[in-house]
């Protein structure tokens, strides 16, 4: 079928992803890469087409061609989140956690639902046996989650940020606010 729509009205991006998931699925991995291929020969732009064709390379065990996609991956913020997804989980696989962790905060920030959250989180607890030092501060700064105490007891966790689309809301503060302020530079209390 997806043949035959080609031969009638040549390369369709739709037709192009079906057919290459086709063949995925089937195990003919060399004709899921044509399918990708070809489209992209005409379409070299085309981030979902991208992604398929990173999936399938990865497949293959071509880890430089998927390694070249990640090192300059399609501008996710203008596809749906299942394709930032794609990417986050190419970069879990290849072992770039931080990549894969600050991508998916950004997924997480974009798209609140349940399981954006959930993968958020999984991507966290499942990140190989690399280190997450990166993550650990000495003293509060920019991307820095804090821990505050009011007079009353009460705790709130947030995330200094320096972005303009800071959401107090979700717990993120921009540098500009003037708790962020009184917070920024301070040594991190053991308790």
């Amino acid at each position: 079928m997806c043949r035959k729509l080609r031969a009638a009205h040549g390369l369709l991006r739709r037709v192009s992803e079906i057919e290459s998931a086709i063949y995925e699925e089937l195990g003919d991995l060399p004709a899921a890469r044509r399918s990708c291929e070809d489209y992209l020969a005409t379409h070299p732009d085309d981030a979902k087409m991208l992604i398929q064709l990173a999936v399938v390379s990865l497949r293959q065990h071509r880890n430089e061609e998927v390694d070249a996609f990640l090192n300059s991956p399609p501008d996710w913020m203008s596809l749906p989140a299942g394709y930032a997804k794609q990417i986050v989980n190419l970069y879990t696989v290849r072992g770039r956690y931080r990549e894969a962790i600050q991508l998916m905060y950004e997924v997480r920030r974009r798209f609140p639902e349940g399981r954006t959250q959930l993968q958020y989180i999984h991507t966290f607890l499942f990140h190989g046996r690399d280190s997450l030092d990166w993550l650990e501060a000495n003293e509060v700064a920019i991307d820095t989650a804090v821990l505050l105490r009011d007079a009353g007891g009460k705790e709130r966790r947030y995330i200094i940020e320096d972005r303009a689309d800071s959401n107090i809301e979700s717990d993120e503060l921009p540098i500009s606010h003037r708790l962020a302020q009184e917070v920024l530079g301070k040594k991190v209390a053991t308790r």
